[in-house]
């Protein structure tokens, strides 16, 4: 919470241009000079002034410093969720009779923060109203092994949460629609399922009507060996073990799911087709037939511009051996789900590889390694939901066909300029790329680049509030960004009104090489990377602030993170420097 070593300096220029509207210093000097580092008064008599099922209010009493109070912060669980300069905030969408823990920091005009105010726990009212029960729950076979369930929606006093689907009394899977497809049965196995909504309380509906399926029983290849097709192929199911499988050239048809499990799977200028789901995992069975999955070495080889994959139910990899030594051509094309799994077990490709997601329904992508990187993902999508990432991710190449693309965050895709633009309010970026393309886009609010890319490109960004490259809302939670600012012609501009914060995993070493980028806030460098801010060449970062402004740079040297040149504004009285 405090500053190590601050200290109040008038100037440190290297170059310096009288058209940009700078005085013209031709020397760099420091000069200390007494600042307040005093804490502001802790707020007090923190208290709760409503509730209800979903909501909690607080207020306290007013903070004090010599420079005067900018705002508070408040603390929910001990995690920042929002940042207010009035005495009162009021916590929505939360859960039915769960306890809620708050605090309150107090920061001052020259960004000393408080000690935090009394801690009050508090609960929201319970809910212990059961969800209306689904009706009309009706099975349609879409394929071997594969069932789609679909019922009437249930309703719920407060806020629905989803539906549990049953196997007898056994909880299989969960769904936030009143369908869902089962794409995973066993071969040989007789079903009975039934549903259940919940609510956000945790209250379960009756359950509704029960419908039967028996899967076809249904043999499985395994594959320990070196094996080469020399003819087309078709299999029930595939689990690869050890050894590898080397389509050569050849087509390889699998009715049901192929797992590896453990040995390597060569598509050689072949077309592999899955009609169930492709993993690269390791497999777990127990007594009574169930599976599991975990992490695995299992390696996809897919060198050949010609290999293809074409997977109609969902591609889950959680393995080292998917990577961009192994991944640099061909196409991957995924009907349901792609997942990555394992924050250690990164998926990355390069080259000319291209991951195609052509659904005809609502997809998923989920990649939990932040270092996991498509080279080319193309959306084809064709449904009204369209895909939703559910996490960060890393994309050399966007390519949306203008199909629906929606982020967890609540972000967008990237645009190019075709002129002057204004947007009220904030702006989330995470995808895609940004293109100014020679115009001004005016950002009345905040700009939160979660992913995606920023080019200035001889145009000019102004943002009212903060610059963010961070992750979700909640900082403490996932602060990582999978986004990159890129400044490279002498024309860009980026104008910051408030505070400039990068926690981008990205080296941007020949990103920020030409420009200015002007902030009238405090700068924030975080190791997302130990390179995430590297300025170089004729880059210039100009301090313009109206009162005391900090740079906080976690990691600085010169091959990594630094200011190339930094420059003070005619008007701008001092900078405090944390280092």
């Amino acid at each position: 919470m405090r500053n190590n070593r601050i200290v109040s300096i008038v100037l440190l220029i290297v170059i310096i241009f009288n058209s940009l509207g700078f005085s013209e210093i031709a020397y760099s000097q420091a000069v200390v000079e007494q600042l307040d580092l005093k804490e502001p008064l802790v707020p007090k008599n923190l208290t709760v002034s409503m509730t209800t099922e979903t909501s909690i209010g607080i207020k306290w009493d007013t903070s004090s410093h010599s420079t005067g109070i900018k705002e508070y912060i408040v603390y929910m669980n001990d995690k920042e969720v929002n940042r207010t300069p009035e005495c009162l905030y009021t916590a929505v969408d939360l859960i039915p009779g769960k306890n809620y823990n708050f605090y309150i920091r107090a920061i001052s005009n020259n960004n000393i923060i408080s000690y935090p105010s009394n801690q009050i726990g508090i609960y929201t009212k319970n809910d212990n109203i059961k969800p209306t029960q689904p009706q009309n729950l009706v099975l349609n076979e879409e394929g071997s092994n594969k069932v789609r369930l679909k019922w009437d929606s249930s309703t719920d006093n407060i806020k629905l949460g989803g539906y549990i689907i049953y196997n007898g009394s056994t909880g299989m899977d969960v769904s936030y629609d009143p369908s869902i497809l089962l794409d995973y049965l066993q071969p040989g196995y007789n079903y009975n399922f039934k549903v259940r909504a919940v609510d956000i309380a945790g209250n379960q509906s009756l359950d509704s009507n029960s419908v039967t399926y028996s899967t076809y029983a249904m043999s499985e290849t395994v594959i320990d060996t070196n094996v080469v097709l020399e003819a087309d192929t078709v299999y029930d199911n595939v689990i690869i073990k050890s050894g590898s499988l080397n389509l050569n050239g050849r087509k390889l048809t699998v009715k049901g799911n192929l797992i590896n499990s453990g040995g390597t799977l060569y598509i050689n200028n072949g077309y592999l087709e899955v009609n169930g789901n492709l993993r690269f995992q390791s497999v777990y069975t127990d007594n009574s037939g169930l599976r599991t999955y975990g992490s695995s070495s299992s390696v996809l080889k897919m060198l050949n511009d010609s290999d293809y994959i074409k997977v109609y139910g969902s591609f889950v990899c959680n393995s080292s051996g998917l990577n961009s030594d192994n991944l640099t051509a061909g196409n991957l094309e995924v009907k349901r789900h792609f997942i990555q799994q394992n924050g250690k077990n990164p998926l990355n490709s390069k080259g000319t590889h291209k991951v195609i997601l052509s659904g005809d329904e609502k997809q998923n992508v989920t990649m939990e390694s932040n270092t996991s990187a498509f080279n080319t993902l193309e959306i084809k999508n064709t449904s009204a939901e369209g895909v939703l990432f559910t996490t960060l991710f890393n994309c050399e190449n966007f390519v949306d066909n203008m199909s629906k693309a929606s982020f967890f965050d609540g972000g967008v895709k990237g645009w190019r300029l075709n002129g002057d633009q204004t947007i009220e309010g904030d702006l989330s970026l995470a995808a895609g790329t940004l293109d100014l393309n020679g115009y001004t886009l005016n950002i009345k609010g905040s700009l939160r680049q979660s992913g995606g890319n920023v080019f200035v490109n001889n145009g000019k960004l102004i943002i009212d509030k903060d610059y963010s490259l961070v992750g979700e809302k909640d900082t403490n939670s996932k602060p990582y960004s999978t986004g990159m600012l890129k400044m490279l012609l002498p024309k860009d501009i980026v104008l910051v009104g408030g505070n400039f914060t990068t926690f981008s995993i990205h080296n941007h070493e020949g990103l920020l090489t030409e420009g200015v980028l002007e902030v009238k806030g405090d700068i924030y460098q975080k190791n997302g990377s130990t390179g995430n801010f590297t300025s170089s060449n004729n880059h210039k970062v100009v301090l313009s602030g109206e009162k005391p402004q900090n740079i906080s740079f976690e990691y600085s040297n010169k091959s990594g993170n630094r200011i190339n040149i930094l420059l003070r504004h005619s008007h701008t009285g001092s900078a405090c420097v944390n280092i």
